[in-house]
């Protein structure tokens, strides 16, 4: 059976609508994991989070390894 995420993830492959939603269900992920010691957002961080995002989604398929 299939998650609403896996076919999401699917259709983002080559869906830029698709992609936006599905960066906007994993924002909290990288709202968590971009913030320094201090514990503001890395807006740096932040960037590199969301277009290593962009790539997995994109280039690499990653809803495959959902299946």
């Amino acid at each position: 059976m299939q998650s609403k995420f896996y076919l999401l993830l699917k259709e983002a492959v080559t869906d830029d609508t698709s992609l936006i939603r599905v960066l906007d269900k994993i924002m909290n992920l990288i709202n968590r994991y971009s913030r320094n010691y201090n514990g503001q957002i890395d807006e740096d961080l932040k960037s590199e989070l969301i277009a290593k995002t962009i790539e997995l989604v994109r280039k690499e398929s990653i809803y495959k390894r959902f299946q």
